[in-house]
Formats: C-alpha cells, sequence, structure tokens
C-alpha cells in the first residue's frame, strides 16, 4: 500500500453555454410569455393551480417569473416551452387562453424576423366553495339542476353541486 501526501491546486473558471450567457447579460431575453390572470378578489384557483405548478415542475424550463397584482406572467427561451405550458395549464384548471405574435425585429437583407409571442391565460373565476347562481336555461339543460349549486370541485373541468338533492354534475 502506497501513501502519500500532496498539494493540489483547484482553478474553477466559470463557462456558460451561449443561451445562458446570453440571459446573463440581458436578463430581459424572452421569446413566449405566459400571462396567467384569475380576475376575482379570493385567489383559491389560483393558489390551487400554483401548487400543481410546483408538484409537477411545469414552469421548469421558464427563464423568469414575475408576480403582478392578479396573476403571474412566466416568460419562456422559446415558443415550444411557452406551448407545452399552456396545454398543462388547460388540462389543471378549466382557462381560456389567447395567443399572439408580434414583430420584434425585420433583417431586410436575410429576410430574418425576430417575434415574441404572448400567451393570455385566464383561469375561469369560480372557485371551489362558491355558490352559484344558474340561469334558468343552463339548469335545465343539466338534468333539472336547481338555480342554486355549489362547486365543490375545480380541476379540468367544474364540478357543480345541487345542496338540496346533493346531485353533482361536471
Amino acid at each position: 500500500m502506497l501513501q502519500q501526501t500532496f498539494v493540489v491546486e483547484y482553478v474553477v473558471e466559470p463557462h456558460m453555454c451561449p443561451d445562458c450567457a446570453r440571459r446573463a447579460a440581458n436578463p430581459d431575453t424572452w421569446t413566449a410569455c405566459v400571462q396567467v390572470r384569475q380576475h376575482v378578489a379570493h385567489k383559491r384557483t389560483f393558489l390551487f393551480l400554483e401548487q400543481i405548478i410546483l408538484r409537477h415542475g411545469a414552469a421548469e424550463c421558464a427563464v423568469a417569473v414575475r408576480d403582478i397584482n392578479e396573476g403571474v406572467d412566466f416568460f419562456f427561451g422559446n415558443r415550444a416551452h411557452a406551448q407545452r405550458f399552456v396545454d398543462f395549464l388547460q388540462g389543471a384548471v378549466p382557462c381560456r387562453f389567447r395567443a399572439d405574435k408580434q414583430l420584434v425585429s425585420h433583417d431586410i437583407h436575410t429576410q430574418a424576423y425576430n417575434y415574441k409571442y404572448p400567451f393570455s391565460v385566464e383561469i375561469a373565476p369560480p372557485c371551489r366553495d362558491d355558490l352559484v347562481c344558474l340561469p334558468q336555461k343552463t339548469s335545465a339543460a343539466q338534468g333539472g339542476l336547481g338555480p342554486l349549486a355549489l362547486v365543490t370541485r375545480v380541476s379540468g373541468g367544474i364540478t357543480l353541486t345541487d345542496p338540496q338533492t346533493a346531485r353533482s354534475v361536471t
């Protein structure tokens, strides 16, 4: 068995991939933005959605996340990551979205276009344990559900329960 003591000197040189170097130079570099909003006084569904996003790691590809008074903005490096995030949101909570395309720059010599893609996602206002008043035609279309219903579950769809008959409809 051989034993020897010697001094080792480590030199750490920071190297970044080109995408990370570009983001470090300009932190506002993003290609797609997903603006998630819910327009209600209480944010129960929105807080539930945040827990789902954290649990599934859906926002791992996000370059930046900013808290806004009625929601959160997620910024992504490319459009495909933002589209995948919007698809995840649609499966998690009832929502509607709108996608736009904004021209940032155009090089006339090489015909290269540079776009930014904002996605606007609006979460449905009813939250769990809310009491909703259904129009007469809607309650009749749900098989005679009463005009007042309690929201018992908000996931991919909204589950309504009639408090008088305890009948649930999704």
